[in-house]
């Protein structure tokens, strides 16, 4: 639940990846809303979600380490759940 989905690619007539759509774009458009207020409790949210979303990818076998966590890289869906993406 803490890892976008991956719902397949194509290599023709150039790359392309389909994942899960995530409506509020990342962290990071969601941090620098001016219209969206981040209190207390859902910055606790989007933290928790956050190391979830890590542990999950280290605790797989083999881990991954993902190398490039930045809000950037963190997808938020519509009820503010955080997921990791973007894996290089």
């Amino acid at each position: 639940p803490h890892v976008v989905l991956f719902f397949g690619a194509c290599l023709q007539p150039e790359l392309c990846m389909v994942f899960e759509f995530c409506s509020r774009g990342s962290l990071f458009d969601v941090l620098n809303d001016v219209d969206e207020e981040i209190d207390w409790g859902r910055a606790l949210k989007l933290s928790v979600d956050i190391s979830k979303a890590l542990n999950t990818l280290h605790s797989w076998k083999p881990p991954i380490v993902h190398r490039d966590m930045k809000s950037l890289n963190l997808l938020v869906d519509g009820n503010f759940n955080v997921k990791v993406s973007d894996f290089g």
